[in-house]
């Protein structure tokens, strides 16, 4: 994790900075990194609003919500469900490869979707980002990740307690427009670390509820 950490402010541009300090050997003499709007780039859309009492029509799908989504992550295991009807199926449906952006909680939280459930929906707190213009979706939340916790960021925040990134500031964002080769090189870099994050942390797991079991075998009951 720091090794990914120390890599996401070298391979990006950190804070006030337009320049990332580490490119690949095949990009180091290429043109410098750009940057545009990513409403430029991207149609960005929130989901639908939860009313149960209004909407009871329809077909019952499942939504996706900011408590399923982590980084780099949709958990799917219990998502929620509501009516969605036949002229909201594909204005808050999901594709694979669109980007899934927290609006609150903690804003700027993504993941890309891999299409694994064709009829999941998206509520109101979620941003769904679908690319127009060449990029890599993986790339996008990155950027998000290294960015996190910046003020420049969270300058984009409304709210004093709960913070809110809304569309409005979120199509303003600056973010980095570079070749999709080179773009892809770094998602491809930073993804592989996050694949043996993943794998570690389970096996990590998997030792913490054997060392639980064999305590509990190992000493007397309390009862």
């Amino acid at each position: 994790k720091t090794h990914k950490k120390g890599l996401l402010q070298q391979l990006f541009p950190r804070e006030g900075e337009t320049q990332p300090r580490l490119r690949f050997p095949e990009f180091q003499d290429g043109p410098e990194w750009e940057v545009t709007c990513l409403g430029e780039i991207a149609e960005i859309k929130l989901g639908k609003m939860l009313d149960r009492e209004k909407h009871t029509t329809g077909r019952l799908l499942p939504y996706l919500n900011n408590i399923a989504l982590r980084w780099n992550e949709v958990d799917t295991s219990n998502l929620p469900q509501m009516y969605f009807n036949d002229e909201e199926l594909d204005r808050f449906g999901l594709k694979a490869g669109d980007v899934v952006v927290c609006e609150g909680g903690e804003p700027g939280r993504s993941a890309v979707w891999d299409g694994r459930l064709p009829d999941l929906k998206f509520q109101k707190a979620i941003h769904r980002v679908r690319f127009n213009a060449p990029f890599e979706p993986r790339f996008l939340v990155l950027y998000l990740e290294a960015i996190a916790g910046t003020t420049e960021f969270e300058m984009l925040f409304t709210g004093a307690g709960i913070r809110h990134l809304t569309r409005e500031t979120f199509v303003r964002l600056k973010v980095p427009f570079v070749s999709l080769s080179e773009q892809q090189l770094i998602a491809g870099c930073l993804s592989s670390l996050g694949d043996l994050i993943a794998a570690q942390t389970q096996k990590l797991d998997t030792l913490k509820r054997r060392k639980k079991g064999l305590m509990q075998q190992l000493f007397p009951s309390s009862e």
